[in-house]
């Protein structure tokens, strides 16, 4: 039998790990999550937190996060974010044995009041742009964060999408694998080897829209999920932040050109930066399906695996349709930038790889797609 790669913690048993560690006494329920186990702990006056359970072979990832929140709980930013939560012994981590006697630390966060990005249909220009500029503050905040685990190897580093490859087989239907492929294609030929030279950064690195919370009225309340913080190049996160955003968007290249705006308002992208962002989120969505198909076959069970699949498939359609140096232009434009800052080398110069990812005589022309055979 497969060993489960989540600890094996019942509602019961986090109820009491609360009452034993942080001397809480409250109900607990399970939220969704991906590689750990999450309760929503509420206690009788309706105060509530979040109790973190992860396997001891991710003390190395937690620490670094609980670091990256003590450290942000200093910097004077607008927006809601978890805050660290001390055990009854001042420690930010303690460990303890799951239901199946696995060694697990567990940690309690402050819970952030909003709902997630993703229960919203169309996302007004003004959400977009305060998203993008409070993601550029964020990474401001966190330029200062020196800590040499952030410099992780970590698959989810975009940096590193062109591994995720290795999986491609997991997807099931041969039309998908199809569009995985081009997209890894496009990202080693036209991302890959210019990364290197970029500036490279602490950044949040999950900002999407399952971790991005609104208030009430629409508008942008926090961030939640550090789980993928890693130092990287910079220009990722506005990158996987627009990818994610489009999803579902009547016109996925308007709604990116609005968020990269309001992030380069605050962090100001070059234009090296800014001829990598359509790749970039290419790649993300790309890396997004195909861990989530090879952890559907570790974790069936689990439904926050790949929740974001289905809706990324028939974005992926779309952009496969759009030329990455027309996205460049839109992306160029926003910023502020004059048109025609991609140079290509004539075609007889040009290789295989970067003539089969260059659609340039295609047009932006929006269709409903049927993504179901």
């Amino acid at each position: 039998m497969t060993q489960p790669r989540r600890p094996q913690v019942s509602p019961q048993s986090a109820r009491q790990l609360a009452a034993d560690h942080y001397g809480l006494r409250a109900t607990a329920r399970e939220l969704p999550s991906y590689d750990d186990r999450n309760f929503l702990l509420e206690d009788s006056s309706g105060n509530r937190s979040i109790l973190k359970v992860s396997t001891a072979d991710q003390r190395p990832a937690v620490e670094l996060q609980n670091s990256v929140l003590i450290h942000l709980q200093r910097q004077p930013v607008e927006f809601q974010l978890p805050r660290v939560c001390p055990a009854s012994g001042g420690s930010s981590l303690v460990e303890v044995v799951d239901d199946a006697a696995t060694p697990c630390v567990i940690r309690r966060l402050t819970f952030v009041a909003g709902r997630q990005m993703a229960e919203l249909d169309q996302y007004r220009p003004e959400l977009l742009s305060t998203l993008g500029r409070a993601l550029g503050k964020l990474d401001k905040a966190l330029a200062s964060f020196d800590d040499p685990s952030a410099e992780r190897r970590f698959e989810w580093d975009l940096r590193h999408a062109a591994q995720a490859g290795e999986h491609i087989a997991t997807i099931p239907r041969r039309d998908h694998r199809a569009l995985a492929e081009y997209f890894l294609l496009q990202f080693r030929t036209l991302a890959e080897p210019r990364l290197a030279g970029l500036r490279q950064s602490v950044i949040h690195s999950d900002a999407n829209i399952h971790n991005v919370l609104v208030d009430e009225h629409g508008d942008l309340a926090g961030f939640i999920d550090f789980g993928d913080v890693v130092k990287s190049s910079l220009v990722c996160d506005p990158a996987i932040a627009a990818a994610y955003a489009m999803i579902g968007q009547e016109d996925p290249l308007a709604t990116g050109s609005r968020l990269i705006a309001g992030y380069h308002g605050e962090v100001a992208l070059d234009e090296e930066e800014v001829a990598l962002l359509f790749p970039l989120l290419c790649a993300r969505l790309t890396v997004s399906v195909i861990l989530g198909a090879r952890e559907r076959r570790r974790e069936p069970d689990n439904p926050h695996v790949g929740i974001s699949s289905p809706a990324i498939w028939p974005l992926m359609r779309r952009l496969r349709a759009v030329s990455p140096r027309q996205a460049e232009e839109v992306f160029r434009i926003a910023c502020g930038f004059a048109p025609g800052g991609c140079n290509p080398s004539p075609d007889q110069r040009r290789t295989p790889d970067e003539r089969a990812v260059d659609c340039s005589g295609s047009t932006t022309k929006w269709e409903t797609t049927d993504d179901s055979i």
